[in-house]
């Protein structure tokens, strides 16, 4: 499977749709709007898979017609719609799952293509006990409702949440409708945390937030098999505490303290601190009663 990220530096590498020129075959290839990858830090472009079987179809008739090149100037990409929650007309772009690496698959046409959302689609299931938003990391979630359902999230480096189109099409109506009020159009972009694990399947050794995000799970996930009620529950404006997850570039005060608040927010104003006083007062009336009273 051809890589998201460049082999030699390990930088993410991101849709681009610049002008490039190149020679393939002692041809001269001219390229403007057709989706590349190129990697920000280095400036080098790569030829997804898609763009690499386009490129060979031209020159081939450049060569039967004896042409010195090929000029490819695709206007409409993009436009393909595939066959999940099509009465919804959720806003994606076919580009994505075709050029972005390890998307595309020969089966469940579509499924994996990424489908984006404002960071407040978050709020509504933060804000209802009956729903349960679980952080795995800054960057990857899941959202449950019940025993009833469940679909997984990541967050881009725009602070945009992304979904599968395939999931999205497994949730109940009342869902999807949510979700399209909060759909915005695509950035071309998925790396993230969401991304590593569901694609590239990532066995990596995870960042230090992302061990301290998954302990927090596994905590919380212990005590509700245990007590039947989650020790965390991540209330407020989720989009908020997201958006300033950013490690900072200066550490100053004003750079740092939004970073601190989040994380404040996330382990430790999010106890579930009425759980806490249920289960002690099941467990112990006496101790309950001490406790209102001090």
């Amino acid at each position: 499977m051809q890589s998201y990220f460049d082999e030699e530096t390990k930088s993410p590498l991101y849709l681009w749709f610049g002008e490039h020129f190149d020679i393939i075959d002692n041809k001269k290839v001219h390229l403007k709007n057709i989706p590349l990858l190129k990697n920000n830090e280095t400036g080098k472009v790569y030829y997804p898979d898609k763009t690499k079987q386009v490129i060979a179809h031209y020159l081939s008739e450049a060569k039967k017609y004896k042409k010195s090149g090929i000029d490819l100037f695709p206007k409409e990409l993009g436009s393909k719609r595939y066959p999940y929650s099509e009465s919804f007309k959720f806003k994606y772009s076919s580009i994505d799952y075709e050029f972005i690496p390890g998307l595309e698959r020969p089966w469940n046409e579509g499924f994996l293509t990424p489908v984006y959302f404002k960071t407040s689609v978050l709020n509504k299931y933060s804000q209802n006990p009956e729903y349960e938003l679980d952080l795995f990391s800054s960057t990857y979630g899941t959202i449950s409702y019940k025993s009833e359902w469940s679909i997984s999230f990541g967050v881009n480096k725009n602070k945009l949440i992304i979904m599968w189109l395939g999931d999205i099409d497994a949730l109940p109506e009342e869902e999807k409708y949510y979700l399209r009020s909060e759909n915005t159009e695509s950035v071309h972009c998925i790396h993230s945390e969401f991304y590593n694990a569901q694609i590239e399947v990532e066995w990596t050794e995870p960042s230090i937030e992302s061990r301290v995000f998954e302990l927090r799970s596994k905590l919380s996930a212990s005590t509700n098999d245990a007590h039947g009620k989650p020790l965390y529950m991540l209330d407020g404006e989720v989009s908020d505490v997201i958006s300033n997850l950013d490690k900072p570039v200066f550490w100053e005060d004003k750079n740092v303290s939004p970073v601190i608040e989040s994380l404040n927010r996330i382990f430790v104003e999010s106890i579930n601190s009425n759980a806490i006083k249920s289960v002690l007062k099941e467990k112990n009336l006496n101790l309950m009663l001490k406790i209102k009273k001090d």
